[in-house]
């Protein structure tokens, strides 16, 4: 696990008791806030590479998110679960040649569980996505999305992912992703602190592109 992870998983785990009251306050207001801070592009956009972000700490999450997300589709990337079990993901392309990502599941001992491609955008890509469909003119609930700051780097992402439900997922940052923890609304004991490491060996990306 990346040292950041190791030196913070326990900031984070006390993050998600401590910010559940809050979190709760912003989904139960969830339609007006998001109403409130729509991604649609402004004048105000500070970063024309980011026309998503309204401020200066949103800037950065989206610059975060953005090089996780480039990295992940380049080189590859390992999600390592809290109970040892970790995915292996990279892009790839369809059979009729459209850029998709590809993933390998494993255990805790390597032994494969699953493998296929994603049908959405993994939790350190979700602000970039958000910020190309910006970029693409989409005006939907997609694009409608909220950003609390925790300190240290640690941003709460709230946002709608294929449905009118919040996602709410801890992302930890530097210059990129290091590790994030989702929280589904109607599951919270179900969060889990993942950590990242980017770039994988040439065995690993054959076990994910066979």
């Amino acid at each position: 696990m990346g040292n950041w992870f190791k030196r913070n998983l326990w900031g984070l785990v006390v993050g998600l008791a401590v910010g559940s009251l809050a979190t709760a306050v912003v989904i139960s207001n969830a339609a007006d806030s998001l109403y409130g801070q729509s991604a649609s592009p402004s004048a105000s956009v500070l970063d024309g590479r980011y026309s998503a972000a309204k401020s200066e700490t949103q800037l950065a999450l989206f610059a975060a998110s953005q090089k996780a997300c480039d990295d992940i589709k380049s080189i590859g990337a390992k999600f390592t679960f809290s109970n040892g079990n970790y995915e292996l993901l990279v892009g790839g392309k369809d059979t009729a040649g459209n850029p998709e990502i590809l993933f390998a599941n494993f255990d805790s001992s390597g032994n494969p569980k699953s493998t296929g491609s994603l049908d959405y955008a993994p939790q350190p890509c979700l602000p970039a996505d958000l910020n190309e469909q910006v970029r693409r003119g989409n005006t939907s609930l997609a694009v409608e999305f909220v950003v609390d700051e925790m300190g240290g780097g640690v941003f709460v992402w709230h946002g709608h992912r294929g449905s009118a439900e919040l996602s709410n997922v801890y992302l930890a940052t530097g210059t990129t992703v290091t590790s994030f923890t989702d929280r589904m609304p109607q599951f919270p004991e179900t969060a889990d602190a993942v950590s990242i490491d980017y770039g994988l060996t040439a065995d690993q990306l054959a076990l994910v592109r066979k």
